[in-house]
């Protein structure tokens, strides 16, 4: 014990202490499944049943991709417990709220566990006039005199690089990763801007379509192409890209899994999307995901032939 105690008092510059969330090797279970779920609230859906009078502490509720769903999704269970139809049952997350943060509105539950309360009861033990005496004490007892402010923000770095080294850098590697996705899809960031896009295309990129294309993926447009309607087609495809990105589901997705399958088809020679906006992560959305290449450039226009002999390998064993 003294041996920790003088390492504790000898390195305060490095946290001495780890919290189970910092450990990277646990195992992470995805409640969102609902087969996961199942089996890993089944026995303690029982018990409640046999309890009317139960209630449940949710812990670390910021833990999960999407509470929200998790909430719903075990509100849902428990309401259809016949012995929960007069009373719901009583619900609490455990969640840190700061004074200027509240509970979500559309969280199906009760309340937090308390600990906002618990930081207003302590303020009875606390005599705010003392409050420049204790710092004086501080700053005798360490030799230092430092705003908490500073202090609050020296030590939620100190945090992000130790603790949390492990999530930071997963983020910088993401966010690279977006950065070099935006610089090779630059096209779609044009196409943003309100009023110079749509202008564009309207008084001269319509008419300079196919020398665009030969120069930058050596396609040769068929005849009949562009046809007269390109222009406004194009500004029709600025408005619904506009719409996606901007939209408020397009940053707030809700997780939801296809129930059909899906055939994506993907060209191999694409200078513009990388292979995660193509879908790397798809499967976790589409249990039944089936994957083809063909050959081609972003804006080639892919034979007939080929897209339907794929259409016809991926339907024909599923009898279609």
């Amino acid at each position: 014990m003294r041996a920790s105690t003088k390492r504790t008092f000898s390195s305060l510059a490095v946290p001495n202490y780890r919290r189970f969330f910092t450990i990277a090797d646990l195992v992470g279970v995805r409640v969102e499944d609902p087969l996961v779920f199942e089996a890993t609230h089944g026995y303690i859906l029982r018990l409640v049943s046999k309890s009317p009078a139960a209630g449940l502490r949710v812990d670390h509720i910021d833990g999960l991709r999407d509470p929200l769903a998790y909430l719903n999704r075990l509100q849902e269970r428990l309401a259809s417990d016949d012995s929960h139809k007069a009373s719901p049952p009583y619900v609490l997350v455990e969640k840190i709220l700061a004074r200027h943060e509240s509970l979500p509105e559309d969280w199906p539950v009760s309340g937090t566990t308390g600990y906002d309360y618990l930081n207003e009861a302590n303020g009875i033990f606390v005599e705010p006039q003392c409050a420049r005496r204790m710092e004086e004490i501080f700053s005798a007892f360490t030799g230092r005199q430092q705003n908490f402010a500073d202090v609050v923000y020296e030590k939620k770095k100190l945090v992000m690089n130790t603790l949390l080294g492990v999530e930071m850098r997963t983020l910088g590697r993401q966010l690279a990763e977006l950065a070099a996705q935006a610089v090779r899809s630059w096209y779609i960031a044009v196409f943003q801007l309100p009023v110079l896009a749509p202008l564009t295309w309207r008084l001269f990129l319509a008419r300079a379509w196919p020398t665009v294309l030969r120069h930058l993926e050596g396609v040769t447009p068929r005849d009949g192409h562009p046809a007269p309607t390109l222009a406004s087609d194009a500004v029709s495809g600025i408005g619904l890209y506009r719409a996606n990105f901007f939209s408020e589901r397009s940053h707030s997705p809700l997780p939801r899994t296809s129930q059909v399958p899906v055939l994506l088809i993907t060209v191999t020679g694409d200078r513009y999307v990388s292979p995660a906006l193509a879908g790397a992560d798809l499967d976790r959305w589409v249990p039944d995901l089936t994957r083809r290449t063909l050959r081609g450039k972003h804006w080639s226009v892919l034979e007939k032939k080929e897209v339907a002999d794929l259409i016809r390998e991926f339907t024909w064993p599923r009898g279609a």
